[in-house]
C-alpha cells in the first residue's frame, strides 16, 4: 500500500512540476519548442477500464496549456489544471465522445466561475510521424453557456442523459453534486431529474455504475485500485481546466459537440489563439468579440434550422468564407510577428474584422431566408385550405360529385405533404433537406395551379355556366391527384436512396484503402487525402461534409486543422462543379443556362 501511495505521489508531483515549468516559461518559446511534445499525465482510470479501455497511460501535448487558458475559457487557471489527474480517476460520469474511441469525463470540479469541468479523451490516436498510437486528453474546460463564457451551463449534461450518451455514472455522487449546484443555479435541478428518470428506466441497463466499478476493482486487485482514495488524501480540493492538443487532436467544443457552429467556432478560436501573442490586447479583444458575434449569428441560423428544417446549401456556401477568415486572422498575427508598419498591421486587422462581419451578416440573412421560406409554405397551405373551402361553399349544390372528388383529393394532397415532412424528422441533413424541398415545391406548384379557381367559379356562376364549373372542379382534383402521386414517388425515392446512404466519415474511411492501392503507396499523405476527397465529391458530398470527414478521419490531423481540410474540400468541390459545367456545355453548347453553369 505504501508503494502505491508513493507511486501516486510521484504522478502528482510530476504533473505539478510540469505546470510550474509551463508557468515560468516564455510562452512564445514554449509554443515553438514544446507544443508538439507529449507529456505523461496519469493512468487510464478504473471507470474507463470498466468500459473496456486498456490500462495504459494518458498523455497531453505541450499545446494543452496554451489552449486551456485562453480568452474564451475565462474560468480556467493553472490552479484549476492541477486537479485534473485526481478528479479524472473518480468522475461523476463518462459519456460518449463526438467521434469513435473518444469519451468525455464529467468531473466533480468547477472552474473559477462555478462551471462544471469536462475532459474529452481520445484513445488510440495516431501520432504523425510515429508508428504507434497513444491516448490523449484533448481538452478540459468548464461547461459554460455559448453566449456567455462566464455563466455555467447545465443543459449539456441534461442532453447527454436524455440522449442516452451516458456510459458510466456514479449515481450517488452525481445526484448530490448537481443538487448542490441547484442552490446557486436552479437549472441544475433539471439534471438531477433527468438522472433520476434514467436510473429507473430500461436504458439504465446499458449504463455502468459505482456498484459495477467496485466489483471490477475487486476482481482486478483491490489494492491496485486505491488510486482515487489515496489521491484524495494526498492532494486537497482544487479544480480543473481546459486544453487542446497541438493540431493532431480535435479539441472538444465549447458549445455543443455535434453542431456546425461549434466546429467552425473552434477553428476560428484556435486561429485567434495562434495569432494572439504578438497582438496588442485591444486588437486581440476586438477580434475575439467579433468571433463571438459570428458564433451567435451561426447559432441563430442553426437554431432556425432545428425549427424549420436544414439548409445544407448555406453551410456549403460558408466554407470558402471560413477559409478566408482563418487566412485573414493568420495574416493579422503575422503582421505583428514580422514587425510590419503600423498601417500594414491596421490593414491586416481590418481585413480579419471585415471577413468575420461578412459571415455574420451572411448567416443573419440566411436565417431570415429560412424563416421566410417556411412562412411562405405555411401561407400557401392556409390559402389552399381557404380556397378549397370557398369552392365547396359555392359549388356543393351545383356540382356535388365533382366537388366531393376535388375535396377528397385536396385533403389527400395536404396529408401527403404532412406525411413527407414528418418523414424528414431524425434523418441526416441531406435527406431531410430533400424531403422538405419536395413538399415546398409540390405545395408551390399546386398553389399556383388552383389559386384562381375560386374567381373562375364566380365568373362561371354569374353566367350560369354549370358545365364549366364541373370541368374546373375535376381539373382541380387532377392537379391535387398529380401532387399526391409526385409527393409519394419522391418520398419513396429519397428514402430508398437514404437506406444506402453512407455518412461522409464512413465513405472516407472506406475510400482510403482503395486510394492507397490505386496510388501504389504505403503511407498516408496529402495526395491520399486529396484523392479520397475527390472520390467523395464524385459521389455527391459537398465541401462541408468533405471537410468534416477529413478533420475527423485523417491521421494527418495537424495539417487538417491547420487549414488543409478546408482547402482540399473547396478544391475538389470546385473541380467537380467545373466538370459538371463542362459536361452540360458539351451536351448542349447553345443552351444559355448550361453555358452559365445553372444547376445545383
Amino acid at each position: 500500500m505504501i508503494e502505491i501511495a508513493e507511486a501516486l505521489q510521484t504522478i502528482l508531483e510530476r504533473w505539478d512540476a510540469l505546470i510550474d515549468r509551463y508557468d515560468k516559461a516564455d510562452k512564445r518559446t514554449w509554443k515553438k519548442e514544446m507544443d508538439n511534445i507529449h507529456f505523461p499525465v496519469m493512468q487510464i482510470s478504473p471507470a474507463l477500464q470498466l468500459l473496456g479501455a486498456p490500462k495504459d497511460e494518458i498523455q497531453i501535448f505541450g499545446s494543452f496549456f496554451r489552449h486551456a487558458i485562453r480568452r474564451d475559457h475565462p474560468g480556467m487557471t493553472l490552479e484549476v489544471l492541477r486537479q485534473i489527474p485526481k478528479a479524472a480517476t473518480d468522475p461523476l460520469m463518462i459519456t460518449k465522445g463526438s467521434k469513435p474511441n473518444s469519451y468525455v469525463f464529467v468531473l466533480e470540479l468547477q472552474d473559477t466561475n462555478g462551471a462544471t469541468v469536462v475532459v474529452p479523451l481520445e484513445l488510440n490516436k495516431t501520432i504523425l510521424g510515429e508508428a504507434t498510437t497513444e491516448h490523449f486528453f484533448n481538452s478540459a474546460y468548464g461547461k459554460t453557456e455559448w453566449w456567455d463564457k462566464n455563466k455555467p451551463d447545465f443543459t449539456w449534461f441534461k442532453k447527454q442523459i436524455n440522449e442516452c450518451k451516458v456510459l458510466y455514472v456514479n449515481k450517488n455522487k452525481s445526484i448530490a453534486y448537481f443538487r448542490s449546484c441547484g442552490n446557486a443555479f436552479p437549472v441544475a435541478s433539471e439534471v438531477c431529474e433527468a438522472l433520476s428518470e434514467l436510473i429507473v428506466s430500461e436504458d439504465m441497463k446499458n449504463v455502468k455504475t459505482e456498484k459495477d466499478l467496485d466489483e471490477f476493482k475487486r476482481a482486478q486487485n483491490e489494492e491496485e485500485w486505491n488510486m482515487p482514495e489515496e489521491m484524495n488524501h494526498m492532494h486537497g480540493n482544487q479544480t480543473a481546466e481546459e486544453s487542446n492538443t497541438p493540431g493532431e487532436a480535435e479539441p472538444a467544443s465549447p458549445v455543443q459537440e455535434d453542431s456546425f457552429t461549434d466546429s467552425y467556432y473552434r477553428e476560428i478560436s484556435d486561429s485567434l489563439v495562434d495569432a494572439d501573442p504578438p497582438m496588442p490586447k485591444e486588437a486581440s479583444d476586438d477580434l475575439w468579440r467579433r468571433a463571438m458575434y459570428l458564433c451567435c449569428s451561426m447559432r441563430g441560423f442553426e437554431d432556425a434550422e432545428e425549427r424549420y428544417g436544414p439548409n445544407i446549401e448555406a453551410w456549403e456556401a460558408y466554407v470558402p468564407q471560413h477559409e478566408d477568415i482563418r487566412d485573414r486572422i493568420e495574416q493579422a498575427g503575422e503582421a505583428y510577428r514580422a514587425g510590419k508598419r503600423a498601417d500594414e498591421r491596421a490593414q491586416a486587422i481590418g481585413d480579419a474584422q471585415r471577413a468575420m462581419e461578412k459571415s455574420q451578416t451572411f448567416f443573419a440573412a440566411e436565417r431570415e431566408k429560412l424563416i421566410a421560406r417556411e412562412q411562405a409554405y405555411r401561407d400557401r397551405i392556409a390559402a389552399m385550405r381557404e380556397e378549397i373551402g370557398m369552392l365547396e361553399r359555392k359549388t356543393e349544390e351545383i356540382a356535388p360529385e365533382a366537388m366531393a372528388k376535388c375535396l377528397a383529393t385536396a385533403m389527400q394532397f395536404l396529408q401527403e405533404a404532412e406525411k413527407t415532412r414528418e418523414a424528414a424528422f431524425d434523418r441526416p441533413r441531406i435527406v431531410s433537406s430533400e424531403l422538405l424541398a419536395s413538399t415546398r415545391n409540390a405545395v408551390k406548384d399546386a398553389y399556383f395551379s388552383v389559386k384562381l379557381a375560386p374567381s373562375k367559379v364566380k365568373a362561371f356562376l354569374r353566367r350560369q355556366a354549370y358545365r364549366e364549373v364541373d370541368a374546373l372542379l375535376r381539373q382541380t382534383a387532377e392537379v391535387f391527384g398529380a401532387g399526391v402521386a409526385s409527393l409519394s414517388e419522391q418520398r419513396d425515392a429519397i428514402l430508398q436512396r437514404a437506406h444506402g446512404l453512407q455518412s461522409a466519415e464512413a465513405f472516407y474511411r472506406e475510400a482510403i484503402p482503395a486510394v492507397l492501392a490505386e496510388d501504389k503507396e504505403d503511407k498516408h499523405s496529402y495526395l491520399t487525402d486529396l484523392h479520397a476527397a475527390q472520390k467523395m465529391a464524385e459521389a455527391g458530398f459537398g465541401a462541408h461534409a468533405i471537410r468534416n470527414a477529413l478533420l475527423k478521419g485523417s491521421p494527418r490531423r495537424r495539417e487538417m486543422e491547420a487549414g488543409q481540410a478546408t482547402g482540399i474540400a473547396r478544391e475538389v468541390t470546385i473541380q467537380k462543379q467545373q466538370e459538371n459545367q463542362n459536361a452540360r456545355r458539351s451536351q448542349d453548347p447553345y443552351d444559355p443556362a448550361a453555358a452559365q453553369g445553372v444547376g445545383r
